[in-house]
């Protein structure tokens, strides 16, 4: 987890360093939200452990513009500090729509990542657990732009699944949030 976590990290410095001398563009942005984290163990059934509140962190590398269309690489990560929450890390491609108003923004987006369930000591269970698989992970949401720089995470919808038939842990999120966008620099004529 501490590799995937630098990894991250170095992520989240990079793009915006080739975004300032690219044409593309970067985000980054912050969402809160319930996540349902649930856990599979010696092949039972999938058990999720409810609702909880979490929050999110995630940059966004807008890399393709075509009329429209946009094609994004994306890097998120969330977190759910409680006792049956969990913590996930995932990277996507995205697909988003940019309608004749500009104003909403729908997309969605498929991709993989790390998804790690916690679970604490109960009757079945002698001590507290903590499982993650690598898994797929898929998203649909609507921004809707207030200014030129920030967006409104109206809403988005994340799953994710990833394991074998013996453990597996999953998640399915509802979240919100703001995006704020760096615009790349334009040359200065000498």
């Amino acid at each position: 987890m501490k590799l995937l976590r630098s990894a991250l990290v170095s992520v989240f410095i990079l793009l915006p360093l080739i975004s300032f001398t690219a044409k593309a563009q970067v985000a980054v942005d912050a969402t809160i939200g319930e996540t349902n984290y649930g856990y599979k163990i010696n092949g039972g059934s999938l058990n999720f452990s409810g609702d909880h509140p979490g929050v999110g962190f995630g940059i966004t590398y807008d890399f393709l513009q075509e009329g429209r269309v946009h094609l994004l690489a994306d890097a998120r990560g969330g977190v759910t500090p409680n006792a049956y929450g969990g913590d996930k890390a995932i990277v996507a491609l995205r697909v988003s729509f940019v309608p004749a108003q500009r104003h909403l923004s729908p997309y969605f987006q498929f991709g993989g990542g790390v998804i790690q369930t916690k679970l604490p000591a109960q009757s079945s269970i002698v001590q507290a657990q903590t499982f993650t698989s690598g898994g797929i992970d898929f998203a649909l949401g609507v921004d809707y732009r207030i200014t030129n720089s920030v967006d409104w995470r109206v809403l988005e919808l994340e799953s994710g699944a990833g394991g074998n038939n013996t453990k597996a842990t999953a998640s399915a999120s509802l979240a919100t949030g703001i995006v704020y966008h760096f615009h790349p620099t334009k040359p200065k004529n000498p």
